[in-house]
């Protein structure tokens, strides 16, 4: 679990990703900058989501995502009401918009593992596998890291070599 390494092997991956650095083109910025460079050839291989090999694979690219046998790295993403707000009747109707099976069908349709099951009959059969929300069991949510501090030196000294 990458977020939950402890300082000996966060300094175990830094020294590792130094010492092949050479084996790496860049360090891309954005999915955008991920889809520019498979797209150019610059790069055949890299770390990524689901939701980018679906972008790339829409644009033509002959391209397939692997998940790790670990399990895959997750964002959580959600949406929050703050105590300040001033329409959360409006608030509460967009997270609902958002979780109807309509929108979770055009999730499903951009790469992304869905949360409402209802959906399901609603995405196309070559999309249903990977939007399937039992997929999420296998996830490592992508949080804050243990050591946080250790970790962002050690990805400092990575980039820079």
């Amino acid at each position: 679990d990458p977020m939950n390494m402890d300082p000996d092997q966060i300094a175990e991956v830094r020294d590792y990703m130094i010492e092949h650095r050479d084996q790496f083109r860049t360090f891309a910025d954005s999915d955008s900058d991920t889809i520019n460079l498979f797209k150019s050839g610059e790069i055949i291989l890299t770390d990524g989501g689901l939701g980018t090999t679906t972008k790339l694979q829409n644009e033509g690219v002959d391209v397939a995502w692997v998940a790790p046998e670990e399990g895959a790295l997750s964002w959580i993403c959600g949406f929050g009401i703050s105590s300040e707000s001033e329409n959360v009747p409006g608030a509460y109707a967009l997270i609902n918009h958002y979780l109807s099976p309509e929108m979770q069908a055009v999730i499903a349709s951009q790469g992304f593992s869905i949360v409402n099951p209802e959906a399901m009959p609603l995405i196309p059969k070559e999309e249903r596998e990977s939007a399937d929300p039992s997929n999420l069991e296998s996830l490592i949510p992508e949080v804050e890291a243990a050591y946080q501090e250790e970790w962002d030196q050690a990805w400092q000294e990575i980039q820079v070599g």
